[in-house]
């Protein structure tokens, strides 16, 4: 996929760049329901 020109990144990237504030209390609150615990 790489070769193809496709970035990799994880789950914690992504929710970062959906909300442009790892600071914030939406930041928070998402990350402990989607970055936290048992993981799919």
């Amino acid at each position: 996929m790489r070769d193809a020109g496709a970035v990799l990144v994880n789950r914690e990237m992504v929710l970062f760049e959906l909300l442009r504030a790892a600071g914030s209390e939406h930041f928070k609150a998402m990350s402990k329901k989607y970055l936290v615990g048992e993981q799919p």
